[in-house]
């Protein structure tokens, strides 16, 4: 589920995972500028990340896990600090 919000007069979205109705994690803690589905498998579902920035790919895929009732980030998250050259 992603849910957006306003920080600061800029739009920003955050990831909440449910597995059977339960809260088990969010993508962040700082929201992002766009996150989109991209693919899932059976405990793994993968998010794009747009990307901003000079030179920057339009978008940065990052895996999260499902295990035992746990969420795991597989990938690193793109940085969302404005001084980064790409970020999200």
């Amino acid at each position: 589920m992603v849910v957006a919000g306003e920080r600061g007069g800029i739009l920003r979205e955050r990831v909440f995972f449910f597995s059977r109705s339960k809260l088990v994690g969010t993508d962040a803690r700082v929201g992002s500028s766009r996150v989109a589905y991209a693919w899932r498998g059976d405990n793994v579902i993968a998010l794009d990340y747009a990307l901003s920035g000079p030179g920057c790919p339009e978008a940065q895929a990052v895996r999260f896990l499902l295990s035992a009732g746990r969420l795991v980030r597989l990938d690193p998250l793109p940085p969302s600090d404005v001084q980064a050259r790409c970020r999200r």
